[in-house]
């Protein structure tokens, strides 16, 4: 029998631009190392539509402070000023 952790997994964050109702850049925790070889691997995410997605990396795929701040960046470089 298979043993299966219900905490393994990923974190979306989804975020909405409340002027146009629009949804903007997701936000993807995977488990792994923070800025280890596969975050700078998969930094941006391009998938068939014209949005992108930010894909970070935690030993256990939770936010924290350090992909808070990168969230946050992502943010901020959407829309400077």
């Amino acid at each position: 029998m298979r043993k299966i952790n219900e905490k393994d997994g990923c974190t979306l964050m989804v975020t909405m631009e409340m002027i146009t109702s629009s949804l903007i850049l997701p936000f993807i925790i995977c488990k792994g190392g923070f800025g280890k070889k596969l975050m700078t691997t998969w930094k941006e995410h391009h998938v068939e539509t014209t949005r992108n997605a930010m894909v970070v990396f935690t030993e256990n795929h939770w936010q924290k402070e350090n992909t808070m701040k990168t969230y946050l960046n992502g943010i901020h470089q959407l829309f400077p000023g």
